[in-house]
């Protein structure tokens, strides 16, 4: 039986107990590895998963036929901003196999802007990012999913020969960093600029500064990065784009 699409509000609703009454729309696009043939049973299945536990929950959003459609292939979702920390993953498939799928879920940020998901062949050894020289983008911090505004860039970083560039999800983020030997990462002084913020950037900006204070090390599972304090995970990364 074919799934119809299931909306964003009411996954966030199942698992934060907070229901949106006017969900917008969620316009994405997903990408094909080039002159890739999709027989004519092939489906597109978008996967939500709740990121804040410690086994991810899936709920499967839509299944649609992806056969004998314009590339790259674009859906459309019932879509509030999430409650919870939830990312979205892709898969196309056909006849009971997965024929491709997208290396990792891809975190929903506080926003209704397009998304793209690329997807590449089952069975492809992902690529793992690497600490310096990838745009890391916020999961969470302090264990509060990232929150952004109309027009602005999720938050992220990028780090690269000891200089740290990004942006809080308001203000523009430069400093420094050391990593003397694999595991271990220490910011030097971190600076913004001074932008007026909406109270709930601020907070995540503040809590963000904190992580940078503290942190002493960092670990880099497939493509998402933990800044930790000893064991502690004080904030997440997730790889927008590899080098």
């Amino acid at each position: 039986m074919k799934r119809g699409a299931v909306s964003l509000c009411l996954a966030a609703a199942l698992w934060a107990g907070a229901v949106h009454a006017d969900p917008e729309l969620l316009r994405g696009r997903l990408s094909l590895p080039a002159n890739a043939e999709l027989p004519a049973t092939a489906m597109l299945r978008l996967e939500l998963f709740d990121m804040s536990q410690a086994t991810a929950r899936r709920l499967i959003l839509l299944e649609q036929p992806a056969a004998g459609r314009a590339r790259p292939l674009a859906f459309v979702l019932p879509y509030a901003p999430p409650a919870g920390n939830l990312a979205l993953r892709a898969v196309v498939y056909a006849d009971g196999q997965v024929l491709f799928a997208s290396a990792g879920a891809q975190p929903l940020a506080n926003t209704t802007d397009a998304i793209e998901i690329a997807v590449g062949a089952a069975g492809e050894r992902s690529v793992a990012a690497t600490l310096d020289d990838t745009d890391w983008q916020l999961v969470d911090v302090g264990g509060v999913p990232v929150r952004t505004v109309p027009g602005e860039r999720t938050a992220y970083m990028v780090l690269l020969d000891g200089l740290l560039t990004g942006g809080s999800g308001c203000n523009k983020l430069m400093g420094d960093y050391s990593h003397p030997q694999p595991g271990v990462l220490r910011f030097g002084r971190v600076a913004s600029t001074r932008m007026a913020c909406p109270p709930e950037l601020q907070a995540q900006e503040a809590a963000l500064f904190d992580a940078f204070a503290r942190a002493d090390a960092y670990r880099i599972e497939d493509r998402t990065l933990s800044l930790l304090i000893g064991d502690k995970v004080l904030a997440r990364f997730f790889a927008r784009a590899l080098p």
